[in-house]
């Protein structure tokens, strides 16, 4: 980080359930001026791929803070997070309210029920690849020939199911911290894991402004709004 970026804003991205760091990699390109892309690399993935996977929402979420800690303390800074990142960044961001430090500037919360609602997390069993399979085909973003891989099911199975296990420990999220901070939440018209409740509850989230943005797409829409995104991040903390 050189001086030049002092008084840019660092977009700290969160990736989704089976995704890494690299999963923001097209954001890069289209960033505008004055943000700087900070995706966080998740353990047992990517450049940490020996890292043990978490155990507990709570280890994820202290050891990604102990990873942009340098940021909060020394940069404007918001925080966006797409379904499995969108409540690590909520809870994240709960964390560094506990700890007394910068808040966000903003925190953009993509593809993902509050936590507080009974079927905001997804459920499976620990044995059970078929189930997971007919989930995450179900999300869309993956094809099933995709999934059938030797790859997918060598690398990518294994951290999809370590992801989902780690976040049924999140379930007992029932109370709900209003944080001093402005939300934009985000999703697909045609998300069918938000189908099982009501996105708009995430205005119980914030003593701030919500808003709220929909797009055309399922549960991985973003994968084609990435320009409008980057512009809607832009356009609200400039």
């Amino acid at each position: 980080m050189g001086k030049d970026d002092d008084k840019k804003t660092y977009i700290i991205c969160i990736p989704y359930a089976g995704g890494s760091a690299i999963s923001y990699s097209k954001w890069n390109p289209i960033i505008k001026d004055g943000l700087v892309l900070y995706p966080v690399e998740l353990a047992g993935r990517g450049e940490r791929s020996n890292d043990a996977f978490y155990k507990s929402s709570q280890e994820a979420v202290d050891d990604i803070f102990s990873r942009i800690k340098n940021i909060i303390i020394n940069h404007p800074y918001v925080i966006f997070g797409h379904s499995m990142g969108a409540l690590l960044g909520y809870k994240i961001a709960v964390m560094i309210k506990e700890k007394g430090y910068a808040m966000p500037k903003h925190l953009f919360l993509s593809g993902m029920l509050p936590p507080h609602l009974k079927d905001s997390i997804i459920t499976i069993n620990d044995n059970d690849d078929f189930s997971l399979r007919e989930i995450i085909l179900e999300m869309g973003g993956t094809s099933s020939e995709s999934f059938d891989s030797h790859l997918f099911q060598k690398v990518f199975l294994k951290i999809l199911r370590a992801d989902f296990l780690m976040l049924q420990n999140c379930m007992e999220m029932k109370n709900i911290n209003c944080l001093p901070v402005d939300l934009t939440i985000l999703h697909g018209s045609d998300d069918l894991i938000l189908a099982k409740g009501d996105i708009k509850e995430w205005i119980k989230y914030s003593s701030k402004v919500v808003n709220f943005h929909k797009f055309n797409g399922d549960h991985f829409y973003l994968n084609h709004y990435m320009n409008e995104i980057i512009e809607i991040i832009s356009k609200t903390i400039t």
